[in-house]
Formats: structure tokens, C-alpha cells, sequence
């Protein structure tokens, strides 16, 4: 009968007091070979993950990363360190204090993406996406990068956005995927990056149309893509803009829907039906549905 785990785990102290030895003796021609106790941390790293013990396989993906760096090889070392994060937000996923709200593992997932951002300069696309990362487990983490590219500054503020939303902060919300929106038109890179802007757009929309602002309290391009919406998709003076000719034509009718019914007072159409039309447009976020329950609320409580 096999003896798993404690085959697996009598291993994995076999080779972290090798790891050990290395670190410690001076003279290295009496220490382990490095290069085998890095390859057996990996073997064990994988034969813990397929058991579902990821915590070990973390540990696992560390000891090796940490022979990578006596071996003076960063790459690879930063390449582990990577696994050896991921496998501690797997083990964070499918631990077994369910009934407990706290995240056990979440510091020693942050404290190998750390180590590995430190070697990175500021300019960096992988800097940059390490810290989206770390930023999935703590959106408040304090640490950016020089990366300017669109697409990566639009996931970092994203993902600010969307904790002002879960938090019921809607006007920094707001703000931020204004500034996402704004960013990419003034750079004249539309084309490049129409998912992100028809996204947004949407989200923006549903935010302006739980606010309530006035015009004066809004700015230029969101009030430019009120009128866009409600107009059903064109401007008033038959302006063409480019810029916003990327949603379906289901899309833009939904929304001039919930909007004029809006102007209206319409508040049981918009309740009973106007919100529910909107709700099936294809590919909503999870934010985006909330942020639909959110104006239902808002609606039923004016019935």
C-alpha cells in the first residue's frame, strides 16, 4: 500500500536539509551538488501539486528557486519563485478552513512575488504584470511601475475600479474608469484597444446612470458618451466619431431604453423591465451585473 504523503514529505526533508548543508558549509566541494537538489525540489514540487498539497509544492518551487540563485541564475530563479507563488494562491483556494476568512498562505505568495519584482527595473512589462498579480490578492498593495503601455496602466486601474465598486465607492469608480477611457483616446490608439474602450464605455454608463450627476459635475467625454448612448448610438448634430462606433446595435437600443426611461420617471418599466433587457447583453462582468442590481434597488426604492 503506498504510504502517501509521508513518503512525499520524508523526501521533501531530505532535500530541504540539503538545501540547508549548501547554504552552510563553507567549502562547497563538501556541500550537495546544486544543481541536483534544485531538480529534486522540482520533481517533489510536482508530485505535491498533483496530491493536491500545493502549500508543499510551494515550499518545493521555493527551496529551488533559492538553488537557482547560488547557481547565479536569476532567470530562472524569478521563474520559480513565480510557480512558488501560484502554488501558494492554489493552496490559499482549496485550503480546508473553509468556515475561516483569513488567507493563510496570502504572505508567503506576496513575499516570493516581492522577491522577484526587486529584481526587475522600474521599466520592465514583466514588473508590470507580477504586480497586476500581487494586486489580484491585495488590490491596495503599495508598489507600481514605470510601465506605460495602454493595455497593462488600463488592468492596473481596473482592477482599483472594481474594488471601489465592490466596496459601494462608485465615485472614485468613476474616476478611475474615466481615466482609463480618457488615457486611451487621448494617446489616438482606439483602434488598438477597442475591447478595453467597449467595456469601459458600458461600465461607465451604468455608473453616470446611478450617480445622477448634472453635466457641469461630469466631464467632457462622459458627457459625450451620455449623449452618444442616449441618442441611440449617433450624436445629435450627426456628428461621427470613430471612437465610439463599437457596440452592437442590441447594446445601444438596451441602453437608450433604460435612459429614456430614466428622462421619464419611468421607474416600474425600468424595474420590471428596462434593467432585465439590459442585464442580457452578451459578456457583462460580474461588476457590471452588480453594478445592474445596484440601479434596481435604486429603482424599486422610487416605485
Amino acid at each position: 500500500m503506498s504510504n502517501f504523503p509521508n513518503d512525499l514529505l520524508t523526501q521533501f526533508e531530505q532535500t530541504a536539509n540539503k538545501l540547508k548543508k549548501i547554504q552552510r558549509i563553507v567549502f562547497k566541494r563538501f556541500a550537495p551538488n546544486v544543481s541536483e537538489v534544485s531538480e529534486e525540489f522540482q520533481r517533489l514540487a510536482v508530485q505535491f501539486s498533483d496530491g493536491g498539497m500545493f502549500e508543499y509544492a510551494a515550499l518545493c518551487y521555493d527551496g529551488a528557486s533559492k538553488c537557482e540563485k547560488a547557481l547565479n541564475n536569476p532567470v530562472f530563479e524569478r521563474h520559480l519563485l513565480l510557480k512558488s507563488a501560484r502554488a501558494y494562491r492554489e493552496a490559499d483556494a482549496n485550503r480546508l478552513c473553509l468556515r475561516s476568512n483569513t488567507k493563510p498562505y496570502t504572505q508567503g505568495a506576496l513575499s516570493c512575488y516581492h522577491r522577484v519584482i526587486t529584481q526587475l527595473n522600474d521599466e520592465s512589462a514583466i514588473k508590470a504584470a507580477v504586480i497586476r498579480e500581487m494586486k489580484e490578492i491585495n488590490p491596495n498593495y503599495e508598489v507600481t511601475s514605470n510601465f506605460v503601455s495602454p493595455a497593462h496602466r488600463a488592468q492596473d486601474i481596473d482592477l482599483a475600479a472594481n474594488e471601489c465598486i465592490r466596496c459601494g465607492n462608485f465615485e472614485s469608480a468613476l474616476e478611475k474608469i474615466t481615466e482609463i477611457c480618457d488615457d486611451i483616446c487621448e494617446r489616438k490608439v482606439e483602434d488598438l484597444y477597442e475591447e478595453i474602450l467597449e467595456k469601459h464605455e458600458i461600465t461607465l454608463i451604468l455608473l453616470i446612470l446611478l450617480l445622477e450627476y448634472p453635466s457641469a459635475r461630469q466631464s467632457p467625454s462622459n458627457v459625450k458618451l451620455y449623449e452618444y448612448f442616449s441618442n441611440g448610438g449617433r450624436y445629435q448634430h450627426n456628428e461621427q466619431d470613430e471612437c465610439y462606433q463599437r457596440h452592437s446595435r442590441h447594446t445601444l437600443e438596451a441602453i437608450k431604453s433604460v435612459i429614456d426611461a430614466c428622462k421619464c420617471q419611468q421607474y416600474s418599466s425600468l424595474y420590471n423591465n428596462d434593467i432585465s433587457t439590459l442585464a442580457k447583453i452578451p459578456g457583462l462582468t460580474h461588476y457590471q451585473k452588480f453594478l445592474l442590481e445596484k440601479l434596481k434597488e435604486k429603482y424599486y426604492k422610487l416605485l
